[in-house]
């Protein structure tokens, strides 16, 4: 064995010296014993190394509601089925699980739809990041091969494309780098579902071709199982693409994520907004948004719900490269802050080299606002009551991207009640 093919069976180490930007979260507790390690199929990885499989693609082809009734009741419930029945003609259904994939979409589908194992380079979303680059590598080791999905649009429909990431799964850990891609011209609505394991790596790659416009519903809802979850997500924007989404995250044990959006393109736009309801756990988000075409727009929008002993932390950046010029960047967050034993470290950042450009970012927590709860009350609402109104609105005030009477908003009101009604704040 040739020493490069040595080299090549060992697992990355943690980093003898942890980066700043790790910040709440301890990053070692990422770092599997190397005889812990599992592949995608759910084999030692160290000892299966040379044997893992490419994923494996089902397609099952389906347009009748009792398929999705059956799939979809235990996810979301009732009216969250009866959603997805009503946009049936349109969805496609891609089930992520360990070394596999399922594919449903109805017969009549107008859109091209491409699925296939490939290739993928481990490196970190963060700039110099040696725990990034080491886990990343350690998620290659897991998981050599990618699942590319390719999106055409026809102008005949707006496909409703959903993607679930390991919800339900039995073991103890998951591993998925998925790179999802929209063509030229396509249109869709995108529905993205987390869950993870116990253990959790996953890297997102989605890029939006020329005058592609997407509109997406993200979702991190890790299950009561989940301990250390750690998502990476790349967002390319080429030329007078537009991506509007919401993004809801409810953190159960550890939970990180480095959302690095990226508009290459002249004339692109990003609009992001995103509710975060902890009450418990420890969440850290690290959101960057990149400037690199000319007139590009990017907004984010962040607000956070902590309680009880919840800690979360907020480290956005804006950073314009010195050829974006005539851009329009902002960076807004807002925090409830729900119990004196909870912890908020917020911290908007620029880093500006072009003379041409308008960029806002600002912060803010507090408690609740006792003349809103006066108001309320004054209006026949009880205490509770008036305190349940207020932390909804501010919650559901992350779908504005969104228009109110489309679907993703629908289900992403649905996520935010759920939620808001099963955790007690």
């Amino acid at each position: 064995m040739s020493m490069l093919q040595q080299e090549s069976l060992v697992l990355s180490k943690f980093p003898t010296i942890q980066e700043e930007n790790w910040r709440r979260i301890d990053a070692q507790q990422f770092f599997l014993p190397d005889n812990d390690i599992l592949n995608i199929n759910g084999q030692n990885a160290m000892e299966e190394k040379g044997k893992l499989l490419p994923w494996k693609v089902n397609h099952k082809y389906t347009n009748t509601t009792e398929t999705i009734k059956k799939a979809w009741e235990n996810i979301g419930g009732t009216e969250f089925t009866e959603l997805l029945i009503a946009n049936e003609h349109r969805l496609i259904w891609i089930d992520i699980q360990a070394g596999y994939v399922d594919v449903f979409s109805p017969e009549n589908l107008k859109s091209f739809l491409q699925l296939k194992s490939a290739p993928w380079e481990a490196r970190s979303l963060v700039h110099e990041s040696k725990v990034g680059l080491a886990l990343s590598q350690r998620l290659k080791f897991s998981s050599p091969h990618q699942l590319e999905i390719l999106l055409s649009g026809s102008p005949q429909e707006i496909p409703l494309l959903v993607v679930t990431n390991h919800y339900g799964i039995q073991g103890s850990q998951s591993y998925a780098p998925v790179h999802l891609i929209f063509t030229q011209d396509t249109k869709c609505d995108l529905l993205v579902l987390d869950q993870g394991a116990e253990f959790s790596l996953t890297r997102y790659l989605w890029e939006l071709e020329e005058n592609s416009q997407v509109q997406v519903l993200w979702s991190c809802l890790p299950s009561q199982e989940s301990k250390h979850q750690y998502i990476e997500r790349e967002v390319i924007l080429h030329k007078n693409a537009i991506l509007r989404e919401a993004q809801v995250f409810v953190p159960q044990g550890k939970l990180r994520i480095n959302s690095h959006i990226s508009l290459k393109g002249h004339s692109s736009i990003s609009k992001s907004s995103s509710a975060v309801i902890a009450s418990k756990g420890i969440f850290d988000y690290e959101p960057v948004q990149e400037h690199i075409g000319n007139q590009s727009q990017s907004r984010l929008a962040l607000k956070m719900i902590v309680s009880k002993k919840a800690k979360c932390s907020f480290h956005g950046l804006i950073e314009a490269s010195q050829s974006a010029q005539k851009c329009l960047a902002i960076q807004d967050n807002k925090n409830l802050l729900l119990s004196s034993l909870a912890r908020i470290d917020a911290q908007p950042r620029l880093h500006i080299l072009p003379h041409e450009i308008s960029c806002k970012h600002g912060s803010a927590t507090g408690e609740i606002d006792a003349k809103q709860l006066y108001y309320l009350q004054c209006r026949g609402f009880s205490l509770s009551q008036a305190r349940q109104l207020i932390i909804e609105g501010f919650a559901l005030s992350a779908l504005e991207n969104l228009p109110s009477d489309h679907i993703l908003s629908l289900l992403g009101e649905l996520f935010i009640k759920k939620v808001l009604e099963h955790d007690s704040l």
